[in-house]
Protein backbone atom coordinates (compact mmCIF):
# COMPACT_ATOMS: atom_id res chain seq x y z
CA UNK A 1 0.00 0.00 0.00
CA UNK A 2 1.34 3.45 -0.90
CA UNK A 3 1.54 6.66 1.62
CA UNK A 4 -1.23 8.31 -0.08
CA UNK A 5 -3.60 5.28 0.14
CA UNK A 6 -2.32 5.07 3.57
CA UNK A 7 -3.21 8.55 4.53
CA UNK A 8 -6.87 8.47 2.58
CA UNK A 9 -7.44 5.44 5.38
CA UNK A 10 -6.35 7.00 7.84
CA UNK A 11 -8.35 10.76 7.05
CA UNK A 12 -11.46 8.70 6.51
CA UNK A 13 -11.77 7.25 9.63
CA UNK A 14 -10.15 10.40 11.47
CA UNK A 15 -13.77 11.76 9.51
CA UNK A 16 -15.76 9.15 10.82
CA UNK A 17 -14.93 9.71 14.52
CA UNK A 18 -15.31 13.21 14.20
CA UNK A 19 -18.89 12.83 12.42
CA UNK A 20 -19.95 10.14 15.31
CA UNK A 21 -18.17 12.04 18.19
CA UNK A 22 -20.36 15.15 17.16
CA UNK A 23 -23.26 14.18 17.03
CA UNK A 24 -23.06 14.29 20.85
CA UNK A 25 -23.11 17.75 21.16
CA UNK A 26 -25.22 19.10 18.41
CA UNK A 27 -28.09 16.04 18.80
CA UNK A 28 -28.24 14.95 22.46
CA UNK A 29 -26.62 17.42 25.06
CA UNK A 30 -26.86 20.91 22.80
CA UNK A 31 -27.04 23.04 25.82
CA UNK A 32 -23.81 22.67 27.13
CA UNK A 33 -22.61 20.68 30.29
CA UNK A 34 -19.90 18.02 30.76
CA UNK A 35 -20.92 15.36 28.35
CA UNK A 36 -20.91 18.68 25.56
CA UNK A 37 -17.81 19.68 26.72
CA UNK A 38 -16.16 16.02 26.92
CA UNK A 39 -17.16 14.98 23.36
CA UNK A 40 -16.21 18.44 21.73
CA UNK A 41 -13.35 17.94 22.98
CA UNK A 42 -12.84 14.39 20.97
CA UNK A 43 -14.52 16.22 17.79
CA UNK A 44 -11.85 18.92 18.07
CA UNK A 45 -8.90 16.56 18.37
CA UNK A 46 -10.49 13.57 16.09
CA UNK A 47 -11.16 16.83 13.37
CA UNK A 48 -7.54 17.74 13.99
CA UNK A 49 -6.54 14.60 12.82
CA UNK A 50 -8.41 14.63 9.47
CA UNK A 51 -6.64 18.13 8.84
CA UNK A 52 -3.21 16.69 9.56
CA UNK A 53 -3.97 13.88 7.18
CA UNK A 54 -5.66 15.91 5.06
CA UNK A 55 -2.19 17.96 4.76
CA UNK A 56 -0.04 15.00 4.02
CA UNK A 57 -2.37 14.04 1.21
CA UNK A 58 -1.70 17.40 -0.47
CA UNK A 59 1.52 17.43 -0.33
CA UNK A 60 1.05 14.07 -2.48
CA UNK A 61 -1.58 15.35 -4.66
CA UNK A 62 -1.72 19.02 -4.72
CA UNK A 63 -4.85 20.89 -5.94
CA UNK A 64 -5.23 24.37 -4.69
CA UNK A 65 -9.21 23.91 -3.80
CA UNK A 66 -8.61 21.31 -1.26
CA UNK A 67 -5.84 23.49 0.42
CA UNK A 68 -8.29 26.10 0.30
CA UNK A 69 -10.75 23.45 2.34
CA UNK A 70 -8.60 22.47 4.48
CA UNK A 71 -7.39 25.24 5.61
CA UNK A 72 -11.63 26.78 5.91
CA UNK A 73 -12.14 23.58 8.10
CA UNK A 74 -8.81 24.05 10.42
CA UNK A 75 -10.11 27.79 10.81
CA UNK A 76 -13.44 27.22 11.49
CA UNK A 77 -12.86 23.82 13.94
CA UNK A 78 -10.40 26.01 15.81
CA UNK A 79 -12.06 29.27 15.92
CA UNK A 80 -14.57 27.45 17.40
CA UNK A 81 -12.43 25.44 20.17
CA UNK A 82 -11.31 28.65 20.81
CA UNK A 83 -14.77 30.51 21.48
CA UNK A 84 -15.43 27.49 23.50
CA UNK A 85 -12.42 28.28 26.09
CA UNK A 86 -12.95 31.54 26.91
CA UNK A 87 -14.92 32.74 30.39
CA UNK A 88 -16.20 35.65 29.11
CA UNK A 89 -19.59 36.05 27.15
CA UNK A 90 -18.51 39.17 25.22
CA UNK A 91 -15.25 39.00 23.13
CA UNK A 92 -13.08 40.84 21.32
CA UNK A 93 -11.80 40.24 18.04
CA UNK A 94 -9.17 37.89 17.63
CA UNK A 95 -7.34 39.30 14.69
CA UNK A 96 -4.32 35.72 14.47
CA UNK A 97 -8.24 34.00 13.31
CA UNK A 98 -9.09 36.60 11.58
CA UNK A 99 -5.36 36.83 9.50
CA UNK A 100 -5.66 33.45 9.01
CA UNK A 101 -9.96 33.78 7.75
CA UNK A 102 -8.55 36.09 5.07
CA UNK A 103 -5.82 33.99 3.95
CA UNK A 104 -7.80 31.36 3.65
CA UNK A 105 -10.58 33.20 1.35
CA UNK A 106 -7.52 34.69 -0.89
CA UNK A 107 -7.07 30.65 -1.35
CA UNK A 108 -10.38 30.10 -2.21
CA UNK A 109 -10.36 33.00 -4.26
CA UNK A 110 -7.51 32.37 -6.07
CA UNK A 111 -9.16 28.50 -6.89
CA UNK A 112 -11.84 30.42 -8.19
CA UNK A 113 -9.41 32.50 -10.68
CA UNK A 114 -7.84 29.24 -11.85
CA UNK A 115 -11.53 27.97 -12.64
CA UNK A 116 -12.48 31.06 -14.30
CA UNK A 117 -9.08 31.42 -16.15
CA UNK A 118 -9.73 27.61 -17.33
CA UNK A 119 -13.13 27.69 -17.46
CA UNK A 120 -13.41 25.61 -20.64
CA UNK A 121 -11.92 22.80 -19.06
CA UNK A 122 -13.85 22.07 -15.78
CA UNK A 123 -17.30 20.95 -15.58
CA UNK A 124 -20.32 23.66 -14.56
CA UNK A 125 -20.79 21.67 -11.49
CA UNK A 126 -17.26 22.14 -10.35
CA UNK A 127 -17.27 25.49 -10.69
CA UNK A 128 -20.29 26.04 -8.60
CA UNK A 129 -18.62 24.13 -5.78
CA UNK A 130 -15.66 26.52 -6.39
CA UNK A 131 -17.89 29.56 -6.22
CA UNK A 132 -19.83 28.59 -3.40
CA UNK A 133 -17.15 28.05 -0.89
CA UNK A 134 -14.99 30.75 -1.75
CA UNK A 135 -18.23 32.75 -1.15
CA UNK A 136 -19.12 31.02 2.06
CA UNK A 137 -15.58 31.87 3.23
CA UNK A 138 -16.18 35.34 2.87
CA UNK A 139 -19.46 35.00 4.46
CA UNK A 140 -18.04 33.97 7.75
CA UNK A 141 -15.47 36.77 7.51
CA UNK A 142 -18.51 39.01 7.22
CA UNK A 143 -20.10 37.71 10.10
CA UNK A 144 -17.38 37.55 12.06
CA UNK A 145 -16.76 41.40 11.38
CA UNK A 146 -20.36 42.13 11.76
CA UNK A 147 -22.12 40.02 14.64
CA UNK A 148 -21.98 41.05 18.69
CA UNK A 149 -18.91 39.14 19.61
CA UNK A 150 -21.27 36.75 22.14
CA UNK A 151 -18.37 34.30 22.48
CA UNK A 152 -21.80 31.00 22.08
CA UNK A 153 -22.79 32.50 19.25
CA UNK A 154 -19.49 32.73 17.67
CA UNK A 155 -18.82 28.75 19.03
CA UNK A 156 -22.37 27.75 17.54
CA UNK A 157 -21.64 28.93 14.20
CA UNK A 158 -18.10 27.92 13.56
CA UNK A 159 -18.31 24.15 15.36
CA UNK A 160 -22.06 23.66 13.11
CA UNK A 161 -20.17 24.72 10.04
CA UNK A 162 -17.09 22.51 10.47
CA UNK A 163 -19.63 19.67 11.00
CA UNK A 164 -21.87 20.46 7.89
CA UNK A 165 -18.44 20.98 6.04
CA UNK A 166 -17.03 17.21 6.88
CA UNK A 167 -20.67 15.82 6.45
CA UNK A 168 -19.84 17.71 2.61
CA UNK A 169 -16.92 15.76 2.60
CA UNK A 170 -18.27 12.32 3.63
CA UNK A 171 -21.35 12.38 1.04
CA UNK A 172 -18.91 13.28 -1.64
CA UNK A 173 -16.95 9.96 -0.52
CA UNK A 174 -20.06 8.00 -0.97
CA UNK A 175 -21.53 9.85 -3.83
CA UNK A 176 -21.77 8.38 -7.71
CA UNK A 177 -19.11 9.63 -9.42
CA UNK A 178 -20.99 11.73 -12.01
CA UNK A 179 -22.51 13.40 -8.95
CA UNK A 180 -19.68 14.53 -6.70
CA UNK A 181 -20.46 18.18 -7.16
CA UNK A 182 -23.98 18.17 -5.43
CA UNK A 183 -22.76 16.25 -2.37
CA UNK A 184 -20.04 19.02 -1.99
CA UNK A 185 -22.47 21.55 -1.50
CA UNK A 186 -25.71 19.65 -0.02
CA UNK A 187 -24.61 19.66 3.37
CA UNK A 188 -24.97 23.74 3.30
CA UNK A 189 -28.14 23.81 1.30
CA UNK A 190 -30.03 21.17 3.95
CA UNK A 191 -28.30 21.94 7.34
CA UNK A 192 -27.73 26.32 7.23
CA UNK A 193 -31.31 27.08 6.60
CA UNK A 194 -32.37 24.39 9.56
CA UNK A 195 -28.97 25.84 11.70
CA UNK A 196 -30.88 29.40 11.01
CA UNK A 197 -33.96 28.24 12.16
CA UNK A 198 -32.33 26.55 15.25
CA UNK A 199 -30.83 29.97 16.30
CA UNK A 200 -34.21 31.84 15.82
CA UNK A 201 -36.21 28.79 17.67
CA UNK A 202 -34.24 27.21 21.05
CA UNK A 203 -35.17 29.71 23.64
CA UNK A 204 -32.37 28.66 25.57
CA UNK A 205 -29.51 29.82 22.77
CA UNK A 206 -31.62 32.90 22.86
CA UNK A 207 -31.31 33.28 26.50
CA UNK A 208 -27.56 33.18 26.49
CA UNK A 209 -26.66 35.24 23.28
CA UNK A 210 -28.69 37.73 25.22
CA UNK A 211 -26.64 37.62 28.19
CA UNK A 212 -23.94 39.63 28.68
Amino acid sequence: MDTYKLLTIIHITFALAAFVSGIVPIVFNPKGGALHQKSGQFYFYFYIGVILTALGMLAIKFKIFFLALTLFNAYLVISGFYYAKKNERIIRKNWWLLSFLIFTTLVFMSDVSLVISNIESYEYGWVIVSFSYAILALSVFIFELAVKRNRFLLHAVTMLLSYITLINAILAQLSPIGNVWQFWIAGYIIFIPLMILWFKKSKKLSSLLKAQ
